[in-house]
């Protein structure tokens, strides 16, 4: 606030008039706040409060230790998803949705948005290998315990609906184990008639050596 405003003029005046003592605040001394004060409030307790406000030079100026700031390690960038991941969280969202409106079949004051939106089904996605249980989708997109320790209607709705999507997860991540299973056993085939044709090429040629 600045000390020519009207309001601060008034009120300085109106202090006087009433016999108020001296306001120490740091709009009243700016200069004293910013500098002793500061410096020495690490030091203030319950019993030297008022003392200190009239004269910080009665505590001791605490030594000034500089910031040493701790690098944080970076997140490693997320990955794009397949389009098989990216149709699965579509698909999380659409179910969703239907799940909501069988719950709130009148309007409600939010949406199936307001509770879970695109972001947090692409992250479901993403961490599908990890998901072994309905609650580490709830870690995995924020608010876990607060939805566990809440029996609100709606919040078992959620659960609930977190416990279908732990089922799809789990079963589109055994499919995708199948076709991967199933595209190493072709790759090994593939690699197995190369060799066995390498070796015919050889023998065959040998043969015309011969």
């Amino acid at each position: 606030m600045s000390t020519d405003d009207e309001k601060y003029l008034e009120e300085k005046k109106r202090e006087i008039e009433e016999g108020f003592p001296t306001c120490r605040c740091s709009n009243c001394f700016p200069d004293e706040a910013n500098t002793n004060f500061m410096k020495t409030c690490v030091e203030l307790t319950l019993d030297n409060f008022s003392d200190a406000v009239l004269n910080p030079a009665i505590l001791p100026i605490a030594a000034t230790v500089p910031f040493d700031s701790i690098p944080r390690k970076r997140r490693p960038a997320r990955k794009d998803l397949s389009h098989v991941l990216l149709q699965f969280s579509e698909s999380l969202l659409k179910e969703f949705e239907k799940f909501f409106w069988v719950q709130f079949p009148e309007a409600a004051t939010f949406s199936p948005k307001d509770l879970f939106n695109f972001e947090q089904a692409k992250d479901i996605a993403r961490h599908i290998p990890e998901i072994k249980e309905p609650d580490d989708i709830l870690d995995d997109i924020g608010g876990g315990s607060v939805l566990k320790d809440n029996k609100s209607f709606c919040t078992i709705m959620w659960l609930n609906f977190v416990r279908v999507m732990h089922s799809t997860a789990t079963s589109l991540m055994k499919e995708t184990n199948r076709t991967n299973v199933e595209i190493e056993k072709k790759k090994k085939r593939q690699e197995s008639r190369a060799r066995a044709n390498t070796k015919l090429m050889n023998k065959f040629t040998r043969s015309k050596l011969d």
